[in-house]
């Protein structure tokens, strides 16, 4: 149970540091600027599919709850290793949005400094 954990809460760390697998080979060929949209429109891709396993998860832990189902090997029930798939999805979702809301912020820092602003 703890590696099954593990394993779903460093695809959330992963997530923060934009180190999930993706294909690069169209953003090599493609002017920054579009290959910057193309990252934002692949996160919230990314995003609206997290949502969906999030509320399907909810919906499996709950009826694991209802219907309790335990593990053959060590008796615990099943819904506890199962509820950690809507919650690292959700913790997914929140480390994209904060990594995009930091890489905005140095787009924006980057761009004063080009422009001479504050």
């Amino acid at each position: 149970m703890a590696f099954v954990w593990m394993v779903y809460t460093a695809a959330a760390y992963a997530a923060q540091r934009g180190a999930h697998i993706r294909l690069e080979a169209v953003g090599l060929i493609l002017p920054e600027k579009i290959n910057q949209y193309m990252r934002y429109i692949a996160d919230l891709l990314w995003i609206g599919f997290n949502l969906v396993i999030i509320k399907e998860g909810l919906n499996v832990v709950v009826s694991m709850f209802k219907y309790r189902y335990e593990s053959p090997a060590m008796g615990w029930s099943m819904a506890y290793v199962y509820t950690i798939v809507p919650l690292s999805f959700a913790l997914m979702t929140f480390r994209i949005v904060q990594r995009q809301i930091r890489n905005l912020g140095q787009s924006a820092k980057t761009t004063a400094q080009k422009t001479g602003g504050p």
